[in-house]
């Protein structure tokens, strides 16, 4: 069988040249004309320069015209780099760049979105194909050899680059009479092209129609669910190569036609392999980019089996399943699979240390091959069939793409709002895998691109509708909009009142003279305190909160000669006297703060406004460290059926992604420049998330009068000290002590359940857990 591409089209042209070989749209060709139009678009890229080893991007729609265009590239000696016009820009011209094309060969249409890159001729096909008309049809003189580079693919790269593959012909005419085999294929075959250019799987179904001399059938665009079937219907196709997380998508439903079906790219489940493979041939593929498309193509999979296995080499490549000192592993043991043979590619493009990375010596060929490190795990079965068991490193596949998450990351961690950024894999009950990116928002400077202010103003209007529509004879008692997380229904109004004598205890025990209350809403905290002191001033960003706490005031001229109210941000000091204030509450509003650096603002700020010995109550925060434990809790009281182990797991973890509020670790209140710092439980025996997930914080102003517990000694709760009479012996003398590991038992029960989830239990182990 040939080496090349175009040397199985010329072979098929001289022996079956009436044969079909090109269906797209009205386009259809036989191999003789096949042949004949790549010939005479050969001798034209040949008269403008492009000969042994050049590179031509080809950024062309999906058409009949772009399978002329590859083959007419490898005639004249060079290679092509097919270019997904899809793609975004960005990628585009890092790809041209990176390869530096001799030319790039592209349609009108999409010029114009093209980069220009230096050193690089663009050329429209059309222009080209006009020229061609009065070429030569008989093919120019081969330049090409098996090592002769035949095309070059980029794949996602770890470090934020793409990376470049540079793919010889040698590879090619062994997997393809391999692939014809495995998949009974045979100049009868109709096959799909439904896979993106830049997607190497295209390459495998242009090689499972060309390589036997059957009919290639090109989608004019990308395919999936019904679509997908409607196609392969439409079109009679007998041979399809979809990756499983396409294939998922498409409704099982009768193609007489189809008689064999690939897939590859990604895992493929049991599932599949019973819906699709009873009535046709259906065979798992596996191969990186790096060893030439598919180095292991298995018997035909067999329904009712477990996981399917990935099977045994194609082509003329060699595996070895090795250890991590590069020993063979016995078999039926995990180790990590290496590919030698025809099939490893020369390496990266201009990459030379990566390549010398991943493509190493190999030990067991002959004296200067090479083998390429996969990073996939797998173990041989007493088959001689290999099974896939995950990867060795941080690599994925979607959709039958490879992704690196770390070039994702680098994209995100590019943006001036983002410090830091994770990408991972989340697989729902369906086995549909999707890409989710977690950020870590950047401390933004003064004067930033307004999103805070937004996020502010946005909070501002949900209260000020609110507030608005309150009965403001009830501001001062007013519980309303207080409501469950975990039931959407208000908290018990005996619970609130509560809540609400807690904090004003704690407050209390201050003894405030002259108080201010950042976010003073309707008045629950004013209200009993506002007739012990001296002072009371009260700010909110909702104007209708304030108007209306005036409005009650009104007939309490005594109190409201007490009370200075304004209506402004909590980030706004303006027209607040400095150093005047020895206590200052803000309860139950930093959860509505955009960010850190803004609670630090405001933290800062507020401390100036403390006279020496003051101290700043800060109440009701939520508490990152047990923002999981509480929606493990939420989500199981509402669970309305029993998801798959994995499933509650990601939509707990989707949840938390959304949060909307502020959540605070404890440790953040020791950073901002108090005097002292102390973090508070709530008291009180009710169990609802307003006890449970939030926590107290007193900031004092300086450090006169508070004690530092730093070198107190710690001791154990169940180690050291075992029972209240131990305890109680010891703080006899008024020692101060420290006590951990107290069990909180209003949520022991949500964090054991947590960690159930974390580990995938079943809903019923995380309910067991939970109480």
């Amino acid at each position: 069988m040939s080496a090349s591409l175009h040397g199985l089209v010329a072979r098929h042209a001289a022996l079956r040249g009436d044969a079909p070989a090109l269906r797209c749209g009205r386009v259809e060709l036989r191999y003789a004309e096949l042949d004949a139009r790549a010939n005479q678009l050969a001798h034209v890229l040949r008269g403008r320069g492009v000969g042994a080893e050049d590179i031509v991007a080809l950024a062309l729609p999906r058409s009949a015209e772009l399978i002329v265009a590859m083959l007419a590239v490898g005639k004249a000696g060079g290679a092509f780099l097919p270019v997904d016009v899809h793609h975004p820009a960005d990628r585009v011209a890092f790809m041209c760049a990176d390869s530096a094309p001799r030319a790039l060969l592209t349609t009108e249409a999409v010029l114009p979105g093209l980069p220009e890159t230096p050193g690089t001729a663009r050329w429209t096909l059309p222009e080209l194909l006009a020229e061609a008309v009065s070429a030569p049809v008989t093919a120019p003189d081969p330049v090409d050899r098996p090592l002769s580079l035949a095309y070059v693919i980029y794949t996602s790269g770890s470090t934020g680059r793409p990376k470049g593959v540079a793919v010889p012909h040698r590879g090619l005419g062994p997997f393809a009479a391999d692939l014809a085999e495995r998949m009974a294929a045979g100049p009868d075959g109709v096959v799909s092209q439904l896979a993106s250019p830049s997607f190497d799987a295209m390459i495998i179904e242009v090689l499972m129609a060309f390589g036997p001399g059957g009919t290639l059938v090109v989608s004019p665009e990308t395919l999936a669910g019904d679509d997908a079937a409607a196609f392969l219907g439409e079109h009679g196709i007998t041979h399809a190569f979809l990756p499983p997380s396409v294939l998922a998508t498409v409704p099982r439903s009768e193609l007489p036609a189809l008689r064999a079906l690939m897939v590859g790219g990604e895992a493929c489940g049991p599932r599949l392999v019973d819906a699709w493979g009873r009535d046709r041939r259906m065979v798992n593929g596996y191969g990186p980019t790096e060893t030439t498309m598919a180095i292991t193509l298995s018997a035909p999979l067999v329904p009712g089996t477990d996981a399917p296995p990935i099977g045994s080499r194609a082509g003329d490549s060699r595996l070895y399943v090795l250890d991590d000192r590069l020993r063979p592993t016995p078999p039926g043991e995990i180790g990590e699979l290496y590919s030698g043979g025809g099939g490893v590619t020369r390496g990266y493009v201009d990459r030379a240390g990566l390549t010398s990375e991943r493509y190493v010596a190999d030990p067991f060929g002959e004296p200067g091959t090479r083998m390429y490190r996969t990073g996939d795990l797998v173990r041989l079965l007493p088959d001689g069939q290999l099974a896939y068991c995950g990867r060795a490193d941080d690599q994925v596949k979607i959709r039958g793409l490879r992704i690196e998450p770390g070039e994702i990351e680098a994209v995100l961690a590019g943006h001036p709002a983002v410090e830091q950024a994770r990408v991972l894999v989340h697989e729902d009950r369906l086995g549909e895998k999707r890409l989710a990116g977690y950020v870590v928002a950047s401390r933004a400077p003064a004067g930033d691109d307004g999103n805070a202010e937004r996020h502010v103003d946005e909070w501002q209007q949900i209260y000020e509708s609110f507030y608005d529509r309150s009965d403001r004879t009830a501001f001062g008692s007013d519980f309303s909009g207080w409501n469950s997380t975990y039931t959407g229904e208000g908290i018990p109004v005996e619970q609130m009142a509560r809540w609400r004598e807690a904090i004003v205890s704690r407050v209390r025990d201050f003894a405030p003279r002259r108080v201010l209350e950042v976010g003073v809403g309707s008045g629950l905290i004013l209200t009993p305190l506002v007739g012990e002191v001296e002072e009371y001033w009260g700010t909110d960003y909702s104007a209708s909160a304030v108007e209306g706490l005036r409005d009650r005031l009104a007939g309490e001229p005594e109190t409201a000669a007490k009370v200075t109210l304004r209506v402004q941000a909590a980030d706004v000091t303006t027209g607040l006297p400095r150093g005047h204030f020895d206590t200052v509450v803000v309860n139950s509003v930093v959860q509505y703060f955009p960010h850190e650096e803004y609670l630090r603002d405001v933290l800062v700020k507020l401390l100036d406004l403390l006279r020496p010995g003051g101290r700043l109550f800060v109440g009701d925060v939520r508490c990152l460290p047990l923002v999981d434990a509480m929606w493990t809790g939420v989500r199981l009281a509402q669970l309305a059926h029993e998801p798959a182990p994995g499933e509650l797991r990601r939509e707990i973890e989707q949840t938390v992604a959304l949060e909307k509020e502020l959540l605070i670790d404890p440790g953040l209140f020791g950073t901002v420049g108090a005097g002292a710092v102390d973090v508070r439980l709530k008291p009180g025996a009710d169990h609802n998330e307003l006890t449970k997930h939030r926590y107290d914080v007193v900031l004092h102003k300086d450090a006169a009068g508070a004690q530092d517990l730093s070198a107190a000694p710690a001791l154990r709760w169940g180690h050291e000290l075992r029972t209240e009479e131990e305890l109680a012996a010891l703080l006899a003398d008024g020692t101060a002590l420290r006590l951990t590991g107290v069990r909180n038992a209003r949520v022991a029960g949500e964090v054991a359940a947590a960690r159930a989830v974390r580990a995938d239990a079943s809903p019923a182990a995380a309910r067991a857990a939970l109480a």
